[in-house]
């Protein structure tokens, strides 16, 4: 029954909803760290973020590049 509807749905409807359910996960996932951890700053909620998304290498980077900026 959904795939039927996604099917109907035409393309700028189906990218309206894949932004919809991306920027819900995302929301959910920075609450979920602000709420085990109320004092993370900007920053490293970001790194955490990214992370949890693409990997602790990444992380790594963003957070180099991050501490680079600040200097």
């Amino acid at each position: 029954m959904q795939l039927g509807l996604l099917r109907r749905m035409g393309a700028e409807a189906r990218l309206n909803l894949a932004r919809s359910l991306t920027s819900t996960i995302l929301c959910a996932h920075r609450d979920e760290l602000l709420r085990a951890e109320p004092a993370l700053g900007d920053s490293e909620l970001c790194v955490r973020l990214v992370a949890r998304w693409y990997g602790p290498e990444l992380a790594d980077r963003v957070r180099s590049h991050l501490e680079r900026r600040r200097a």
